[in-house]
């Protein structure tokens, strides 16, 4: 699990508050990278770097694939994501909405 936040307290810590916010998506893509790189699978929340950045990220670790989901109760949301979880949904529905997407993007867990 890697945690925006963790990584401002981590390896953002040198940066002042009003840091470039390309330099913030940056260095959290070189953790996942490096993270990615040793073999681990990588479940991670941007929402230290907002997810209007999380293609940018995505751009930084392009032999990966990516699924974006978005936590969203209220469906206002207009970036584009793989996908929405809007809190009416059951376990059983969730689990099949991911399970399809990742055969889609032929990834195999285990």
């Amino acid at each position: 699990m890697l945690d925006g936040k963790n990584v401002l307290l981590g390896v953002d810590h040198d940066l002042w508050v009003d840091a470039a916010q390309s330099e913030l998506v940056r260095r959290f893509g070189e953790v996942a990278h490096l993270l990615l790189s040793s073999g681990l699978l990588v479940v991670s929340t941007t929402n230290a770097i907002g997810l209007a950045d999380a293609r940018a990220v995505q751009a930084l670790i392009p032999d990966t694939p990516t699924i974006l989901i978005d936590v969203d109760p209220t469906g206002d949301s207009a970036l584009p994501l793989d996908l929405r979880i809007r809190g009416n949904e059951s376990e059983d529905e969730l689990v099949e909405r991911v399970t399809d997407l990742l055969a889609q993007r032929h990834i195999t867990l285990g």
